[in-house]
């Protein structure tokens, strides 16, 4: 076989394996995202394998905007809203959020020097951030990270419902 065909046949080769790999995962096309419908996506085996993440307690969380001494929390907030986690020895936590509007929600990389991390939320979907054990915005953490950041986008008024440590 000459070089040309040699080069041309392990491209094709290449190609297919990368197509199996993603079909075997479960990854769709469109946004690159695991598939929604549950079967065997490999991020679901993993999420499984590993465990899942604790919430974080309400009493390791303070925001600028609202007071979460209500049950159920609620933030409401027109803007902008700051939510600080005070560090932990846990490795990982989650806080979850349900708004009734659309959000933008920044928070940094739980771990690594990845800056802040920035996500789209539509109404009535519940957003999972992940905090590593230095917090967000705990200036006594060891390496401090920025806050978790939440817009509310456009008009009005946004209610957040902080679902984590209840």
């Amino acid at each position: 076989m000459n070089k040309p065909v040699l080069i041309v046949v392990v491209v094709l080769a290449v190609i297919v394996v990368l197509f199996v790999v993603g079909v075997g995962a479960g990854v769709r096309g469109g946004d690159g995202s695991v598939r929604d419908d549950g079967d065997n996506a490999l991020l679901d085996r993993l999420r499984s394998a590993a465990g899942e993440a604790a919430d974080v307690d309400l009493d390791e969380l303070t925001a600028d905007c609202g007071d979460l001494d209500t049950t159920p929390p609620v933030l409401t907030f027109s803007g902008t809203c700051e939510l600080t986690v005070r560090r932990s020895d846990e490795r990982i936590r989650v806080v979850r959020l349900l708004s009734n509007q659309a959000l933008v929600a920044a928070a940094p990389a739980p771990e690594g020097d990845i800056d802040d991390i920035e996500s789209d939320v539509d109404p009535g979907k519940e957003i999972k951030i992940a905090v590593g054990p230095d917090g967000a915005g705990d200036e006594r953490a060891e390496n401090e990270k920025d806050p978790i950041r939440i817009v509310c986008v456009g008009l009005g008024t946004c209610a957040v419902a902080v679902l984590s440590g209840s």
